[in-house]
């Protein structure tokens, strides 16, 4: 629900937004994109894939953490 949110919030700058679930996230995803967004919604959820970790350490793009979990 949130995703689709932020979906329709990057409509109004012509943005093209590809939406995935975390599970689906693959190494080099992040890369492949002008920004990114995460969505943190849910209390003390699982720690970050460490795929995505490596891309975040790596990442020159901007990259937004909205929500909670910001430390895990």
């Amino acid at each position: 629900m949130y995703s689709v949110k932020l979906q329709n919030f990057l409509a109004h700058f012509d943005a093209k937004v590809t939406r995935k679930a975390i599970g689906q996230y693959a190494s080099g995803d992040v890369a492949l994109f002008d920004a990114s967004f995460y969505i943190g919604s849910t209390w003390r959820e699982s720690a970050l894939p460490a795929r995505i970790k490596t891309d975040l350490n790596a990442n020159t793009r901007p990259f937004v953490w909205l929500g909670v979990n910001l430390w895990r």
